[in-house]
């Protein structure tokens, strides 16, 4: 079975992977000379326009972003941004294809607009009111690599992959303006906030924790280091859920994001593919995995289930219908009802779509 790790429990946890350090820059152990040799070459780095190995990325007819709203579903393949209707599962429909001057790192919906990280070409906001004529309403830019972002109370968060943190207020969609920004040592893989507290996985530079009530004048809170590296975030309430490829998943308490405390933690094999609806996680490791996590400190595995299908490289939930990408293989949609039988229900090859 996977390890369940409560720390309360295991004293030792917290020399394993270090105590969090305070200030602005509070070394982390074991990645010390991680970070000075990283500091040193930053100097280095080439622009936006320039060619450098992106982590991660794939090529264009690569399908790795999903997003799923109101019966919307926006599949990114590389530079290209597909628009369905899944409101009936078992006959999805393309309504169109769009080709974006970048490649696509992730996609959200909210409200009808389709938020596209683009990759060098920062963020395109598109209006999805009518799915078959998608129209690009406005867009925002980073200094490298726009990677990830999160909206909260009007404002656009964005992980830049080199260049750390930017603001934005999208209170009018249509016209966005910058609010500020704070430079990362690391790589800007993801990005969650609430109420202007901003927490940024900075990769191998552990989480870092800002104050950004005040986007002018960011302060940083927390240099924190709860594992190997920290990749992908999700809020629930007071408690911070973010994943490590190495070490799984950790549950932070970030009720004083000065002070968090890890309270739990789930060793699988996780990578970017995670889920949260009410008081269960969905992932992937070998397996598809659900997890209730209703006790916070004590997180169960409820179901591990081989779907097959080849590698996972993303997944999002539309009622009780899980949908995955499978790289080459496109995507296909799961029924997850309590009493299924965690059947495909339907599945959509994207073309080899050149960039």
């Amino acid at each position: 079975g996977h390890h369940i790790q409560h720390p309360r429990r295991q004293p030792r946890l917290k020399r394993q992977f270090g105590q969090p350090q305070q200030g602005e820059r509070g070394g982390f152990g074991r990645f010390q000379h991680h970070r000075i040799a990283r500091r040193q070459r930053r100097s280095d780095l080439p622009r936006a326009d320039h060619q450098r190995e992106i982590p991660r990325h794939d090529r264009a007819d690569h399908a790795h972003r999903f997003a799923v709203d109101q019966g919307k579903d926006a599949v990114g393949g590389g530079g290209n941004l597909h628009i369905f209707d899944i409101t009936n599962p078992n006959d999805i429909e393309l309504k169109n294809k769009i080709i974006t001057p970048g490649y696509i790192t992730e996609i959200k919906i909210f409200n009808n607009y389709a938020f596209v990280v683009n990759g060098p070409q920062g963020v395109r906001i598109f209006d999805l009111s009518n799915m078959e004529s998608p129209i690009e309403i406005s867009y925002c830019t980073t200094p490298g690599i726009a990677n990830r972002i999160y909206v909260d109370n009007n404002r656009l968060y964005i992980a830049d992959l080199y260049y750390g943190l930017k603001i934005f207020d999208i209170s009018n969609i249509n016209s966005p303006i910058e609010l500020g920004g704070i430079y990362t040592y690391g790589y800007g893989e993801d990005v969650v906030a609430k109420d202007g507290i901003v927490y940024f996985a900075d990769n191998y530079e552990g989480l870092q924790i800002f104050n950004a009530q005040d986007p002018s004048h960011i302060t940083r809170l927390i240099s924190y280091n709860p594992g190997q590296s920290v990749e992908k975030l999700l809020l629930k309430d007071n408690y911070l859920i973010t994943t490590d490829q190495y070490y799984g998943i950790r549950i932070i308490d970030v009720l004083n994001p000065s002070n968090p405390n890890e309270v739990s933690s789930i060793q699988i094999p996780v990578d970017r593919t995670l889920v949260l609806e009410g008081n269960t996680l969905y992932t992937t490791a070998s397996n598809y995995i659900e997890i209730d996590i209703s006790d916070i400190n004590n997180p169960s595995i409820i179901r591990s289930k081989d779907i097959g299908g080849g590698y996972i490289t993303s997944m999002a939930k539309y009622n009780q219908v899980m949908l995955f990408t499978f790289g080459w293989q496109g995507f296909k949609l799961m029924d997850i009802t309590e009493n299924g039988n965690y059947n495909f229900l339907s599945s959509y090859n994207l073309p080899n779509y050149l960039r």
